[in-house]
């Protein structure tokens, strides 16, 4: 170009004589520009994009022709021309890549934004599709710098030297010579408004400073805040077929879906421009437009995703539009920029056609009558006195805002306080609080529009980041309509002193807005706050008014009174959890409560407290169970101290962490901004926030079970002995009470089992060494053994009770004639039920089993690997002979070694059968047959075969040598008949259509049929029938 024709440019060009840009040659930066921004898109980056070439800017510049109102151009300084022109020259540079910075890839930050992307796995089916392209990192390389290409841009104009956004070395030194001779301070500004465009920060003016000055010059001033919203419009509504050409098109021909939709979206673009106005009273007279016009023309049907796709983005545009216009007015009012206009609100979407597709967006439509009629129903709140606790709620968190006002402005802080007044004779229950109270703005925005919360909105976050409310959802005051019909709201704003009154008269219905006199308003509320006076319906009971307001307002942020007809008022709610526990064991709730202590642990902003037993005999605390049958001292009326609250108010009335009230524990959840309620407040969103919450409850649970484990140690008790009372205490976290009979469920027990597997419980043996270990060091090894046999069991409970440092293969060496055995590895005192223990076990199975039967022992070794067992639970209910479990090999691998004919052995786990025995292979048949693994009734006829077999009744009888007639007989009374009513009378007979019944009973009684069983030498284990 030899010389500029674009009005733009050519005023941008006479400010080459200003002095902070003397030397700039705008047509020289012009060409050398072009030349590098040609190569975008030539190495394989950004090749599938629209073009960021230079008729991409020429089209930005002549688009300020219209964009900028003539009143406004006439205004603008040189150096705002110099500014904008530049800005609009330089903003996409930075997605230029040269090879020589793609082959460098691995120095910059792409290294972490490969692994974050991997670690977070936001979008697995994006993932997905790139690892399925043949050149995946180039495609992420092209993500990494559109995400960064704006700062990148910043930092060449600087002259910064960079590496963690990726760095083409060779355009920031050809950039730094093509602005050298630009004011430094100038430059920094120049670069702050290209990287503006992709930032949300606009209407910060320290750093868009709306008078920026650069020399003494008037010329010299610029409105930086504006040319950032000039180019950020320009470069938003540049989405014309130029910028597609379809020879182009089809010869790059993307693959990519999204560039494709891009393309097809710009290609149908014919025209962006302004929608001409013409005054009303005078139809030929044009007048400033606010609306911008798209017209477009999708032809195929193959072009609707792009069609729909240019509809969602005229929408994002359209939002942009207000928020510039909002910012451009406000600067107007603060800074006095009278002369800088941005007259643009609209978007005019009629002139975009289609023809081979309907235009029209079909979308859902509500009844805002019957939605309202739902919320106030019993669909989203089941108890009517969810009232007490919204108004409450609401009342708490502007006083909480107010102090935090307060705080700010370094004033005073209000002592809040919150009163409910209750009229039996007028039936007027009425909520008083001295927060905030509410503007015009807030009543219409907030408290009249269903589903918008003022705490919740960007702009009150952006500025109030630290806050966080109970209130988010917007629709708490509807519950009111849920026990009266007419509600009358007074309130008084801090922030501007007015006082308003609204009275709302059925939920769907429309209300007047009223003044208030200053002298009108209640005392407690003369300087700000809030009123709502509610007339309860004749069919709502207000009887149990303070049981039912103290059921959900437990650890009040400041004081709340409840006043009964003119009667002394009363103290809502507690100073603490602990506090809450204490006084609910005062009253007498708790039998024998002078052996209770309280407990309070206060984790990441969440506090819990949980009653613990003393015992005198074990001395050790155990957690307090709660039984729901009230003592004969407790009051009906006082509040059960279980379950979680968030600022204070009660959500969820079960014990932190389980679906039920299990035991005496509550939790408060003070300024937590990430877990959060559901709509309802009847529970913890499930997300992984709650994730979180729970990892934190469960954390102060294994904290107790650490410092019983301590306490025991100070003691000085024997490990065996303190392993074996965890066990006891643990018990009752993991929802079963002493006799493993399951309580109530956890809400995650993945969670739980995973924060317990770091508890040292576990009383492990490894190079002669004896000690507590955890089950995740337990994981961690290749492998383990568990030994049982009489003589381990005496060494163990010998080992229990006595304070010695000797090992168990040591004492056992020294009982046996020095028979010692290799304890490398070696898990003591080995309980199946013991939750410990089976989080040892997790990853590991049984790979090995080895009989010593001189010694009456059982080896069995675990290790890491896949499972070569099958393994079910039996049906036989006679907990005290029965097997309980019974592990069928996969494989002919698994050998048990030391066995003489029997049937397998049978070990704390469980019963492990003999591959090599016939009635093994017999059952390996039958259960292969059963597709146990996806239909529950195949499961439980395994389970019922199984359980005919592996039955200690059976292989006693085995024993005796009854003919056949009394077999058949013996069966049926005292096996299957017994066996029977644990399933339907159906599922027998249909095991017997699938399993030939003589058979299976000439299998049991005609072979070999005894289990090896280390407590076979113990008489108190005789058989009796």
């Amino acid at each position: 170009m030899d010389k500029f024709v674009n009005s733009a440019e050519i005023n941008a060009e006479q400010a080459e004589h200003l002095r902070c840009l003397s030397g700039v040659k705008l047509l020289h930066i012009r060409n050398e520009l072009e030349k590098i921004l040609e190569l975008i898109g030539k190495n394989g980056i950004f090749d599938q994009y629209t073009k960021h070439n230079i008729s991409h800017i020429d089209e930005m510049l002549k688009m300020l022709d219209w964009l900028i109102p003539k009143e406004t151009k006439n205004k603008l300084t040189l150096a705002e021309w110099m500014m904008l022109v530049l800005a609009v020259y330089f903003h996409d540079l930075g997605m230029f890549v040269s090879i020589k910075e793609y082959e460098s890839r691995m120095e910059s930050g792409f290294c972490e934004y490969k692994r974050m992307l991997e670690k977070d796995n936001v979008d697995k089916e994006f993932l997905d599709k790139v690892k399925g392209m043949q050149e995946p990192d180039k495609f992420l390389y092209q993500e990494y710098v559109r995400k960064n290409h704006a700062c990148r841009v910043r930092k060449w104009i600087l002259g910064d030297e960079f590496i963690e956004d990726g760095n083409s070395l060779e355009i920031s030194s050809e950039v730094n010579k093509l602005l050298e001779n630009i004011d430094p301070l100038f430059r920094e500004d120049l670069g702050l408004i290209c990287e503006s465009h992709h930032l949300n920060n606009l209407d910060d003016v320290a750093i868009y400073n709306p008078r920026k000055r650069y020399g003494s010059s008037d010329e010299e001033i610029v409105n930086l805040q504006y040319i950032a919203v000039i180019l950020r419009t320009a470069d938003l509504l540049h989405i014309t077929m130029d910028r597609t050409p379809a020879i182009e098109y089809r010869l790059i021909s993307p693959s990519d879906p999204i560039s494709i939709i891009e393309w097809q979206k710009q290609m149908a673009i014919r025209a962006v421009a302004p929608k001409k106005m013409f005054d009303e009273k005078d139809a030929t007279k044009e007048i400033q437009s606010n609306t911008i016009e798209i017209t477009a023309y999708f032809e195929k049907a193959n072009q609707a995703e792009a069609f729909f796709s240019l509809m969602e983005y005229l929408k994002y545009v359209k939002s942009e539009l207000k928020s510039s216009y909002d910012l451009v007015q406000n600067s107007i009012k603060k800074h006095g920029t009278i002369n800088y206009m941005f007259p643009w609100l609209n978007i005019d979407d009629e002139g975009i056609k289609t023809k081979e597709f309907q235009r029209k967006l079909l979308k859902f439509e509500l009844d805002q009558n019957n939605i309202l009629q739902m919320l106030v129903g019993h669909t989203l709140y089941n108890d009517s006195s969810v009232v007490l606790r919204e108004l409450v709620q609401n009342g708490l968190d502007a006083i909480k805002f107010q102090n935090e006002l307060e705080k700010h402005n370094k004033e005073a802080l209000t002592a809040g306080q919150i009163n409910i007044y209750w009229n039996d004779i007028s039936k007027e229950l009425t909520f008083i609080d001295n927060g905030t109270g509410m503007t015009v703005f807030d009543i219409e925005n907030y408290l009249l529009k269903v589903g918008a919360s003022k705490y919740s909105t960007k702009e009150f976050i952006k500025e109030h980041p630290e806050f966080v409310s109970i209130s988010r959802f917007g629709i708490g005051i509807l519950t009111c309509f849920l026990v009266a019909n007419d509600i009358e709201i007074i309130t008084c704003s801090s922030e501007n002193g007015e006082a308003n009154l609204i009275t709302l008269r059925n939920v769907d219905g429309k209300y007047l807005l009223k003044k208030v006199r200053k002298d009108e308003l209640f005392d407690e509320m003369k300087k700000h706050g809030t009123a709502i006076k509610l007339r309860i319906r004749e069919d709502v009971s207000m009887e149990n008014l303070y049981e039912n307001i103290s059921k959900w307002i437990l650890f009040p942020y400041c004081d709340v009174f409840l006043h009964c007809n003119k009667c002394e008022k009363i103290k809502i709610g507690f100073t603490s959890p602990k506090n809450a526990i204490e006084e609910y064991i005062k009253q007498g709730s708790v039998p024998n409560n002078e052996k209770i202590v309280v407990t309070e642990e206060t984790i990441d902003g969440i506090t819990m407290a949980y009653a613990l037993r003393y015992s005198k005999y074990m001395q050790e605390y155990t957690l307090v169970e709660y039984n729901d049958r009230p003592s004969k001292v407790e009051k009906t009326s006082f509040i059960i101290p279980i379950g979680i609250c968030f600022e204070g108010i009660r959500v969820s009335s079960n014990t932190p962490g389980y679906e039920g009230q299990n035991f005496i524990a509550i939790l408060n959840s003070k300024d937590n901004k990430y877990a959060r309620t559901n709509v309802a407040r009847s529970s913890v969103e499930d997300n992984e926030e709650k994730k979180g919450l729970l990892k934190t409850i469960y954390s102060i649970y294994r904290e107790f079970v650490r410092n019983q484990i301590e306490n025991l140690k100070d003691k000085g008790y024997s490990l065996s002995w303190i392993a074996s009372e965890v066990g006891y205490i643990v018990n009752p976290i993991f929802n079963k009470n002493y006799y493993n009979d399951v309580r109530n469920s956890i809400e995650n027990i993945e969670i739980l089992q995973n924060v317990f597997d770091e508890i040292d419980g576990i009383v492990f043996e490894r190079s002669s060494e004896r000690q507590l270990v955890s089950p995740r060091y337990i994981q961690n090894l290749e492998s383990i053994t568990i030994i049982e046999s009489n003589m381990v069991n005496a060494a163990e409970y010998l080992l229990r009770e006595t304070r010695t440092n000797l090992t168990l293969s040591k004492l056992v060496g020294m009982l046996q004639e020095n028979k010692e055995f290799n304890n490398d590895g070696l898990l003591c005192d080995f309980v199946a039920q013991n939750v410990l223990h089976q989080g040892a076990l997790k990853g590991k199975n049984v790979d090995e089993i080895n009989i010593f039967r001189e010694e009456r022992r059982i080896d069995l070794v675990y290790r890491k690997g896949e499972d070569e067992w099958f393994a079910f639970d039996l049906l036989d209910s006679d907990t005290m002979r029965r097997y309980n479990k019974v592990f069928i090999p996969k494989s002919n691998r698994m050998i048990i070694k030391g066995l003489e004919g029997e049937f397998g052995i049978n070990c704390k786990q469980g019963v492990f059968l003999s591959f090599e025995h016939p009635l093994t292979k017999y059952i390996v048949r039958k259960v292969n047959d059963m597709d146990f693994s996806n239909s529950k009734r195949d499961l439980i006829l395994t389970k019922l075969l199984l359980s005919l077999i592996v039955n200690r009744k059976s292989i006693i009888a085995n024993s005796t040598g009854m003919n056949m007639d009394d077999v058949n007989q013996y069966f049926y009374l005292s096996i299957e008949r017994e066996l029977g009513r644990h399933v339907s009378g159906n599922i027998i007979e249909e095991l017997w259509r699938r399993i030939n019944r003589e058979e299976l009973i000439n299998k049991i009684f005609t072979t070999n049929y005894t289990i090896y069983d280390t407590a076979d030498w113990s008489r108190h284990n005789v058989f009796e029938y």
